[in-house]
């Protein structure tokens, strides 16, 4: 995500250029990037035109000028891009019940790139500072892919969307 941020957003820049950056790094990495959801533009109504999808050879239409506000959000996989949507028409897993991750950035064109105005000054995303000031330790993903097990007494008494599936990406 940051990589199209830093080289693509900019005036004149095709909005389908975001997905042959980011498309082409995540498959150099053994994942995938989901191809049926995509980033959008943010105006009047929150979700508008231009849709960005996120992966190499897309037909997203237009350029970006300064001061058109969007966002771009990845769905990156374990396996396979395909989904599949439950009966609630809300909830999205992958095809394969592979992990899938997702993250988003709402920025603006300005004259000479982006201004992000989803990042934090500390670099860490929001939701870590919410889990420290819950007192829920955060997972320890350095080098194994098995989160460190939270103590059961200090879990919020919430159903998650990783309890219903491993898969989840909303």
């Amino acid at each position: 995500m940051m990589l199209a941020i830093n080289t693509i957003v900019k005036p004149e820049a095709m909005y389908k250029h975001i997905g042959d950056a980011i498309g082409p790094f995540v498959e150099a990495h053994g994942f995938s990037a989901v191809r049926d959801i995509c980033a959008h533009g943010v105006g009047e109504l929150f979700h508008t035109n231009p849709n960005i999808p996120h992966y190499k050879g897309n037909k997203a239409a237009g350029k970006m000028l300064v001061g058109h506000v969007f966002t771009i959000e990845p769905m990156v996989n374990a396996g396979k891009w395909q989904q599949v949507t439950w009966p609630d028409n809300w909830t999205i897993t992958t095809k394969d019940g592979l992990k899938s991750a997702q993250f988003e950035h709402t920025m603006t064109v300005t004259p000479t790139g982006a201004e992000i105005f989803t990042a934090s000054a500390d670099g860490r995303p929001h939701y870590q500072r919410q889990l420290e000031a819950l007192g829920i330790p955060l997972p320890n993903l350095g080098t194994s892919a098995t989160p460190t097990p939270v103590p059961a007494e200090s879990t919020p008494a919430v159903t998650t969307a990783e309890e219903k599936s491993p898969a989840v990406a909303t």
